[in-house]
């Protein structure tokens, strides 16, 4: 099951000379090139065979609903809901660019009338490799030689000699040596492994050895996308590839001992969680640390996998947009989070298919900020707000916290005109919600949600173990209303905050005009000067009319009126009736998602 050795040899009949073309054991040495008197095998690295499948796996139609536009969800991505993220997932070919630059740097050159292998790539000269050479028994090590390619070795042999060798790499700048005969399984654990072996005739001076590396792994390239997250990603931990979840998870990341003479694997053991994120790099330059690719290499058993089955756990965290205080635990600001559980896994919608030696996949994972679910809805754990600053990716995001102070700058807002996709844009331009990366998957609740969900009974939230005052975020009130999430919901295990953790509405105010109006930021914990009567407003854009009346858009309102005295005591004297009304579309209020 594993890549068969090819070796082709070709005699050139001139003076002291033989060339050998092939594919591919004490005493180490570093090659080099240093000049040799005598007989020498000079060894040159023409390349890596890149021949093999890069996919055998078909593309499998996905069951999700919603509008697909070129940045939004697939046909063929799978919705994963579930945990303290939801994702997107498909399992593709490997590119068509990546393709055609392994086929662009193909050497084809042939050496003494022999061929190469149809599709071969470089070597880099920044990585190392091994080469042994064993008598012709193959029961004694005779040299055992570091080189680098683009600086081969020359060993000193004997003519008129048959010899075995081997050539080994890790595709890294070091090289394992061997154990008795073998390269230790710990040693090649998620490891590009590069082989190749043969036989050599030797002649009295010089002797060439080309040698082509065939992969003796599979590689499974999973990017994980952090967009819908709206952090980059700051440390990617592990990510274990599978099949099953819980306790019948069973990890598709095997190594085992290399027999170097024979070229074939042992026994096979699952890789170690810590040895899984060692290949990491930006998926492209675009998106940089927001979506990173993990290549991941094992040994294929020749076991099929399941249609349906493939897993994947990643464990990670992010870098927040805003920093946060991470209430009631601590008010020391924090500015990332972490993202992964134990109970955690992502399943994809694979197609079945049988891993190759050599064999090459790619997975996707677009992970998404999950909803919190009230009422039969999913909504948003944050409100909606508008990164204008100049090269931002991602415009459209939900706070980093639900209760952080309101975002209004020149730049960045959250107070919007009735269903616009910019804060001052013309009213009914479109929906922002579904235009959240990755598009479509987000929108604003219609006016018959908004109010089933005014008419649902709420709380103020109050955070702060033994307090019976309004809570201060940032200095300022977290003046608010609470529902309580749907029976049976699932739990949210990770970094959010109490207050992202329930859905919870703001008393952010509102703009009728140019000037913003009863906001909660009116009442500052930083003030020396008491006061009495600081009405605040809750303000909520649906996307829906309440009356024949089209010239007018559907909003929740509350108000609440507090007394400030300093320092650090609110007192709620009065709490208005939650309503829908109808209101000038062009005023500018705070927008809460919902999941399509």
């Amino acid at each position: 099951m594993f890549s068969k050795n090819r070796i082709v040899k070709v005699a050139l009949f001139s003076a002291g000379l033989m060339t050998i073309v092939a594919c591919k054991d004490h005493k180490e040495t570093i090659g080099g090139e240093e000049e040799l008197k005598g007989t020498v095998l000079k060894v040159n690295i023409s390349g890596i065979d890149e021949s093999g499948k890069v996919s055998a796996v078909a593309k499998v139609a996905s069951t999700t609903t919603g509008t697909h536009v070129s940045s939004g969800i697939r046909e063929d991505e799978k919705l994963v809901t579930g945990g303290n993220f939801d994702a997107l997932l498909s399992m593709d070919p490997v590119p068509a660019s990546v393709l055609s630059g392994k086929r662009a740097a193909t050497n084809a050159t042939a050496i003494g009338g022999g061929s190469l292998k149809a599709v071969t790539t470089p070597m880099p000269t920044n990585l190392k490799y091994r080469i042994l050479l064993y008598d012709e028994s193959g029961s004694t090590l005779l040299n055992n030689v570091v080189g680098t390619p683009g600086t081969d070795p020359a060993i000193q042999i004997d003519g008129g000699k048959t010899y075995k060798w081997a050539a080994v790499s890790t595709s890294e700048g070091t090289v394992p040596d061997l154990s008795n005969g073998k390269i230790a399984a710990a040693d090649l654990a998620n490891k590009d492994v590069l082989f190749a072996t043969g036989t050599i005739d030797t002649k009295t001076g010089e002797n060439y050895l080309n040698i082509i590396f065939d992969h003796k792994t599979a590689r499974y390239d999973v990017d994980i996308d952090t967009r819908g997250l709206f952090g980059s990603i700051n440390t990617l931990k592990s990510i274990q590839l599978g099949t099953g979840s819980g306790a019948q998870f069973k990890s598709m990341l095997l190594t085992a001992d290399l027999d170097i003479l024979s070229g074939t694997f042992g026994n096979p053991v699952a890789v170690a969680v810590e040895k899984t994120a060692t290949h990491i790099a930006n998926t492209d330059a675009g998106t940089g640390d927001l979506v990173k690719t993990v290549s991941l290499y094992t040994i294929p058993t020749g076991t099929a996998v399941t249609a349906g089955t493939i897993s994947i756990q990643p464990f990670f965290s992010t870098n927040l947009d805003h920093p946060i205080m991470n209430l009631p635990v601590t008010s020391n600001e924090i500015s990332t989070r972490n993202y992964g559980t134990a109970n955690t896994y992502l399943t994809f919608a694979n197609a079945a298919f049988t891993p190759e030696v050599g064999g090459q996949y790619q997975l996707k994972a677009r992970i998404i900020e999950s909803a919190i679910p009230v009422g039969g809805l999913a909504w948003a754990r944050s409100d909606l707000w508008y990164d204008g600053t100049a090269g931002q990716l991602d415009k459209y995001r939900f706070k980093a916290d639900a209760g952080i102070e309101p975002y209004d700058n020149a730049t960045q807002s959250e107070y919007w005109t009735w269903v616009s996709t910019t804060p001052t844009g013309t009213p009914l331009s479109g929906d922002p919600c579904a235009l959240v990366y990755p598009a479509g998957v987000w929108r604003m609740p219609n006016a018959t949600e908004m109010n089933s969900l005014t008419e649902r009974s709420s709380t103020q939230f109050i955070g702060i173990s033994g307090s019976t005052q309004v809570d201060t975020y940032n200095w300022y009130a977290v003046v608010n209303q609470s529902w309580a999430v749907d029976n049976g919901a699932p739990s949210y295990a990770g970094e959010y905050t109490s207050y992202s953790q329930r859905l919870i509405f703001t008393f952010n105010g509102y703009y009728p005009g140019s000037t913003l109006t009863y906001s909660r930021k009116q009442i500052d914990s930083r003030s020396n000067t008491s006061a009495s009567g600081i009405r605040t407003q809750l303000f909520y854009w649906a996307a829906g009319y309440l009356s024949t009346d089209h010239s007018k858009g559907a909003v929740m309102t509350q108000a609440a009126v507090y007394n400030y005295t300093k320092p650090f005591t609110y007192n709620l004297t009065q709490l208005g009736t939650r309503q829908m009304q109808a209101l000038a579309q062009t005023y500018r209020g705070n927008v809460r998602c919902v999941r399509k």
